[in-house]
């Protein structure tokens, strides 16, 4: 979702536990880091957002920042 200041907001529900890949791209070229790989250990949705400038411009060969937070997702 496009925040119109400059940032996106990207929100991912898994429904499975297990490891997971995601491809982010923009303007359909992977952002750096993607795709990336984690695991789902406990699914509850709704408790993890991930925020920030690497979501939404990415440089190749340049690291993109950005932010999963996860302090209400449980242990």
């Amino acid at each position: 979702m496009d925040n119109k200041d400059g940032t996106m907001t990207v929100k991912f529900a898994p429904s499975e536990k297990g490891l997971h890949e995601m491809d982010i791209k923009y303007d359909d070229l992977h952002i750096p880091g993607s795709p990336l790989q984690f695991y789902v250990d406990f699914v509850n949705s709704g408790h993890v957002n991930a925020y920030g400038p690497g979501l939404i411009h990415g440089v190749v060969n340049k690291p993109a920042v950005f932010t999963v937070d996860t302090k209400d997702a449980g242990e």
